[in-house]
């Protein structure tokens, strides 16, 4: 209706997933980059979740768009099916060719299919959309289908696309071998603030208008309708075409977005809310029901207390001072030698208990200053970071951590640099490895004036910032391990090199494999 009114050939807010307008924000080409190499790597169980709204499914068939013709998709939609409902439309999916009645029968011939495809040089992926709607029951099916596979290949890549509510679902304890299966996990959220006006300006230019439709206060006000969901972008914005169509402007500007809230009555707390755990609720409620309890106690304590003041007799108001008294005015003072006793009103006999023979008291040992200050000292790692060298606890001679003591004829610094390989989804290391870096430390703590420098490097799988803090991480991984074996961490320089200076082709999966590493060199 709107089209020619601004030049465009087709619609550019359309709900439909159509990866022509996949504009990729930070966060899911970190997505998109993460849940492609999972696929190429053959990693078996994969998971993407996000809130309603976020783009999975766009983000999906961008995925699909961007994979070679050597792998073979089936996607189910709706996975709230029956077991042997379930089995019979993965045969159709993948073009099978018949119908089964049991699932003995169903695996037999998915095996061979997997293994022909396996044969032909194919992967075989599958899509579970709308996983939130699995049972826990055919989770446990799924899983047991991705336990096909070769002694040294995946035949089965299984992907589940789902919204945040799988989380619950995958946190129960009847799911923990399913999530142990999980190798790549992402959780997508929605658009930055800052992405917005860009995500406006791609589509309109998909489109075929490089135009400025929208106005500054446009944008911020689908900023503030939409909470940066691209659902919820692509039905205002489009809402606001039309309406802008039928006052005849060309421009859409805040007052018109904001008629748009009104008709589509959004609400701006569409935002993503951390769900209780169980249990959660009702420990609210019962300290709700806590409050006015506490309450008529307070009230009570208050009234009891003025009562019993009304109550007691009226208190001596004679004041003794310095061999003086006085009353409570300050009128009249008397001299006297000595204190006026006080009254002693209703005061009952005094009992004398027989003696008892004498208790020998145990002494008791007082705390000196020096202990108090030593035990206010003694904070979680997060709050304080004492020198290494004053680090002392009760453990076993092999557990006691090194210090720095000078010792360099022994433990000569080593020329060059160290290489240690890290794995793709872990920093788990070979005993080989654990082995080399504990010489390491031996080395640094021997050598107390060398300065040490950890480079994480990563391949150039995922994003620019991905790889950057990635390799960070793995760098700040092994400064801690040092710092845990004494060494001062003023000794130790850690960079993120991401995927920087590489050793080998990014192009083959051991290139790859040998790109991610970390690099340990000594200066002195």
């Amino acid at each position: 209706m709107y089209l020619s009114h601004y030049n465009l050939s087709e619609k550019p807010f359309q709900l439909s997933p159509d990866p022509r307008f996949l504009w990729l924000g930070e966060t899911h080409k970190e997505a998109l980059a993460t849940l492609r190499y999972g696929v190429l790597e053959n990693r078996g169980l994969l998971l993407l979740v996000g809130d309603v709204g976020t783009g999975k499914t766009t983000l999906i068939n961008g995925l699909l768009n961007s994979l070679n013709d050597d792998i073979t998709v089936a996607t189910v939609f709706d996975p709230g099916l029956e077991k042997v409902e379930f089995f019979n439309f993965l045969a159709n999916a993948f073009n099978m060719g018949r119908r089964f009645d049991t699932k003995g029968d169903f695996l037999v011939h998915f095996i061979h299919f997997l293994n022909r495809e396996f044969a032909e040089g194919r992967q075989t992926l599958l899509i579970i959309d709308e996983a939130q709607r699995l049972s826990p029951v055919m989770l446990e099916e799924i899983r047991l289908l991705s336990n096909i596979e070769k002694q040294d290949a995946k035949l089965l890549n299984i992907f589940l696309v789902g919204q945040i509510e799988l989380l619950d679902t995958l946190a129960d304890k009847k799911s923990r071998a399913f999530m142990h299966r999980v190798t790549t996990n992402y959780n997508i959220s929605p658009l930055k603030k800052t992405e917005v006006e860009e995500y406006i300006r791609f589509r309109l230019k998909v489109a075929g208008t490089e135009k400025k439709i929208f106005t500054k206060g446009a944008v911020r006000s689908v900023i503030a309708f939409s909470d940066c969901y691209p659902r919820l972008i692509n039905t205002i914005c489009d809402h606001a075409l039309l309406t802008g169509y039928v006052n005849s402007k060309s421009v859409v500007d805040a007052r018109i977005v904001n008629d748009c809230r009104k008709d589509l009555q959004i609400r701006t707390t569409h935002r993503i809310q951390k769900k209780s755990r169980p249990g959660t609720r009702t420990w609210k409620m019962g300290l709700y029901a806590l409050i006015p309890v506490l309450l008529l106690l307070l009230a009570g304590g208050y009234y009891y207390t003025n009562y019993a003041k009304r109550l007691s007799p009226p208190k001596d108001k004679t004041v003794v001072a310095k061999g003086k008294v006085q009353d409570a005015a300050g009128q009249k003072i008397l001299k006297s030698s000595a204190p006026t006793p006080r009254k002693v009103v209703n005061e009952p006999p005094v009992q004398v208990e027989p003696e008892r023979p004498p208790v020998e008291k145990t002494p008791v040992k007082t705390a000196r200053a020096e202990d108090v200050s030593e035990s206010a000292d003694k904070k979680s790692p997060k709050e304080q970071t004492p020198p290494a060298a004053t680090l002392k606890e009760e453990k076993s001679p092999a557990a006691v951590p090194f210090v720095e003591r000078a010792d360099p004829i022994r433990y000569p610094v080593p020329d060059g640099v160290t290489k240690i390989k890290v794995p793709f989804d872990s920093v788990t290391l070979s005993n080989e490895d654990y082995a080399r870096v504990n010489h390491l430390s031996d080395i640094a703590a021997h050598n107390p004036g060398v300065e040490i420098l950890i480079k994480g490097y990563t391949d150039t799988t995922g994003s620019k910032r991905y790889n950057k803090n990635l390799s960070k991480f793995r760098a700040e991984f092994f400064k801690s391990y040092f710092i845990g074996r004494g060494i001062s961490p003023a000794r130790i320089k850690t960079f993120g090199m991401g995927p920087a200076k590489p050793i080998a082709s990014n192009a083959t999966r051991e290139g790859r494999e040998a790109n991610r590493r970390v690099e340990i060199e000594f200066r002195k």
